[in-house]
């Protein structure tokens, strides 16, 4: 049986396909939080919209979702992005993964997993930029124990 939380999942990447403000900010709450690796996080539904129409736009960014799991209040897609750099004359496929946390139906927030080397070279982190990492209950460098059984 399929989770209802991928088919939301599916109707907000057809939006981000398509352009499409509004079909995404049906699948978001008011309030949503997107973060990324090499970018500042976006926040609030409209914007985080926005946010992926430029990219469409600027790039000719298409997604697809090549696998997906959910449970409870959480989903993770891992996904593949056909787009066209700037500075580039020919597509490239980027491949990565979002983790969504829901609230109720609508998707609260998304972490982005995917390696660009070219978005901020100077960067020797590989962490979210603005995620509240230890307010979440994840190890800092000063805290780091095995938390295998």
């Amino acid at each position: 049986m399929k989770h209802p939380h991928l088919d939301t999942i599916a109707r907000y990447f057809k939006g981000c396909n398509t352009a499409d403000t509004d079909l995404m900010v049906s699948c978001f709450t008011e309030d949503i939080e997107a973060y990324f690796l090499t970018i500042p996080a976006v926040i609030g539904s409209y914007e985080v919209a926005k946010f992926w129409c430029q990219l469409h736009q600027d790039m000719g960014a298409i997604w697809s979702i090549d696998r997906g799991v959910a449970h409870d209040n959480d989903a993770v897609v891992e996904w593949t992005m056909r787009l066209t750099p700037a500075e580039e004359r020919k597509d490239e496929l980027w491949r990565g993964t979002d983790w969504f946390k829901f609230d109720n139906d609508r998707i609260a927030e998304i972490r982005q997993y995917y390696n660009d080397p070219g978005a901020n070279p100077e960067s020797t982190r590989n962490e979210l930029q603005d995620y509240p990492y230890a307010e979440r209950g994840y190890p800092l460098r000063e805290n780091l124990d095995s938390r295998l059984p």
